[in-house]
């Protein structure tokens, strides 16, 4: 069968597995780990941004900081007191900025906000904060030999 042949009725979809789609994050404080890190540069708009995703059992959410804007200083100067903020709570000395891979995998704390935009309202990454060392038995709610009351 041809392109121009095919259309939508009587596909077969026999062989299609439905993969489990993964909720965003909602507003609150979350604990995620990165799963991707990448440059994207925009010639047009002249930017530059730190496009990160993060996630956890609960959901998924991105992000997106500049590291340049031409119009706006202010967004300019935003974007690298997050990138400074984030750095230093994954342990970095955040004297320079590192190659995206660096980020990859690592734990963080995220804080979300709900944000509403020309009448739409959206979920935004607003800071981060340093995951303490034992978050995942906090998190189960078990506690240590130390915290046994009695």
């Amino acid at each position: 069968m041809s392109f121009s042949e095919m259309g939508f009725e009587g596909a077969d979809l026999s062989g299609v597995e439905v993969r489990g789609g993964q909720s965003i994050l909602g507003a609150g404080r979350h604990v995620v780990t990165i799963n991707s890190a990448e440059v994207e540069k925009d010639e047009k708009k002249k930017t530059i941004q730190l496009v990160l995703g993060y996630g956890n059992d609960d959901g998924v959410i991105r992000q997106w900081i500049y590291k340049y804007h031409d119009t706006s200083e202010a967004a300019t100067r935003i974007g690298l007191e997050q990138i400074v903020s984030l750095l230093t709570c994954l342990g970095h000395d955040a004297k320079k900025t590192p190659h995206p891979s660096f980020f990859l995998g690592k734990k963080v704390g995220i804080v979300a906000k709900d944000e509403v935009y020309n009448g739409k309202t959206s979920t935004k990454v607003k800071y981060h904060f340093t995951v303490p060392e034992d978050t995942e038995s906090e998190k189960a709610g078990e506690l240590g030999d130390d915290e046994i009351p009695f």
